[in-house]
């Protein structure tokens, strides 16, 4: 815990492994490491006492001894990491938000990443009319990342939800995010799509490093086929699709 002071990296900033990221303050650690250091210091000279007239008593000295190093220990190492340095080589993205300078920051908080250039996954999801023809005849991938939509990017699938469900990954999918996707109004916890959804994970191929959790365009490419038989196939999703509607409703 405690308030960061300074940011030593821009937002975007290409980083080195170990480079100063930010710097932050906690008074109350600074104090307590201070009391802590008077306490063992005056156990050490108790101990330096009894040792040759009391052993007993010496024994119990050197037992807080212990005790009071192994909690200026940890006090120190949680006072190095108020100092936060790059675990790697990459460019550096910024979580919190603007001007974060100054604001207490609870342990554990997401304060960032440093990203990579390579292969990026996204989680895609696919309405029930289109997951047969993923799963049976995806023949590519093209992606376009939302702040470089001029770019198109090669992916591969590689993994899937094996069970429809309605939980969307992301409010992004919804219509009121600028998705697909309608929600259920009946839903509680976390975005709920109307309708069941099938997830996919992609693995997009020489991505630059982006911001986690942007928003991607997916193109899934299929094997052509008459104009006819698609329109066909359409029409009788919808029909289908409404004969399931007038079945609940006559239950």
């Amino acid at each position: 815990n405690g308030f960061l002071n300074r940011l030593m990296a821009e937002q975007g900033e290409t980083v080195i492994a170990g480079q100063v990221l930010m710097i932050s303050e906690n008074r109350e650690l600074e104090t307590q490491i201070r009391q802590q250091t008077g306490q063992l210091q005056e156990l050490l000279a108790r101990y330096r006492a009894a040792v040759k007239d009391a052993p007993v008593e010496a024994q119990l000295i050197r037992a807080e001894i212990d005790q009071i190093k192994a909690e200026l220990t940890r006090s120190r190492e949680e006072q190095t990491a108020l100092t936060i340095r790059s675990p790697a080589a990459g460019v550096f993205q910024l979580t919190l938000p603007v001007d974060p300078e100054g604001r207490y920051i609870a342990r554990g908080t997401l304060l960032g990443y440093v990203l990579e250039p390579g292969e990026y996954r996204a989680r895609v999801a696919v309405d029930q009319d289109s997951v047969r023809d993923v799963l049976e005849d995806t023949q590519g991938l093209q992606v376009r990342i939302a702040e470089s939509i001029d770019t198109t990017l090669n992916a591969r699938l590689v993994g899937e939800v094996p069970s429809a469900q309605k939980e969307l990954p992301s409010a992004a999918l919804s219509t009121e995010g600028g998705g697909q996707f309608a929600l259920d109004p009946s839903g509680d916890e976390g975005p709920m799509a109307f309708e069941s959804v099938f997830l996919f994970d992609i693995q997009l191929q020489q991505a630059p490093a982006h911001r986690i959790g942007e928003r991607v365009y997916v193109r899934f490419e299929h094997s052509p086929e008459p104009v006819a038989y698609r329109l066909y196939r359409s029409f009788r999703r919808l029909l289908l699709r409404e004969l399931t509607y007038l079945n609940i409703f006559n239950i």
